[in-house]
């Protein structure tokens, strides 16, 4: 599972989804909507998989 929400204030009901690239899509969708808050994506273990922002994709390394 996958969680995507504000990567500032992550919240128990944040949106799951089953696969990345569901997640990724719902991500980009969000980022594009919230102009400068910073969207995330979190694995099961609740570590930030992708961040996105302005249009903008950063993987942690």
């Amino acid at each position: 599972m996958y969680r995507i929400g504000n990567l500032l204030n992550p919240l128990p009901c944040d949106q799951e989804f089953p696969d990345i690239s569901t997640a990724r899509d719902a991500a980009v969708e969000k980022a594009a909507k919230s102009k400068c808050t910073p969207v995330a994506i979190w694995g099961d273990d609740s570590i930030v998989v992708a961040l996105f922002l302005a249009g903008e994709e950063f993987v942690p390394a």
